[in-house]
């Protein structure tokens, strides 16, 4: 009896009354089957986040010093040419 005052709920989240579980043991089986795949899903999900963002991370890490290197490089070429150039 008190399974059947949560009618509610079917109104409430658009539930087909057809896919509203008989009975409470048939409800317990459903409810944990997606927790379980709600909890899954969640994780995989946050999972593929993260991967995306290590690898951009390792991609703009790369780029990031490949800048840094040229420009280091540059710097020297530039001193080196100034000094030759103010030595005359």
């Amino acid at each position: 009896m008190l399974y059947n005052r949560f009618f509610i709920l079917i109104i409430k989240l658009k539930i087909l009354i057809a896919d509203w579980p008989k009975n409470i043991s048939i409800f317990n089986i459903y409810w944990e089957n997606r927790i379980t795949n709600l909890i899954l899903n969640n994780i995989i999900k946050n999972a593929k986040i993260l991967a995306k963002f290590i690898l951009w991370f390792n991609k703009l890490f790369f780029k990031i010093f490949l800048i840094w290197f040229f420009l280091m490089i540059f710097k020297h070429l530039i001193k080196i040419i100034i000094t030759k150039i103010l030595s005359k």
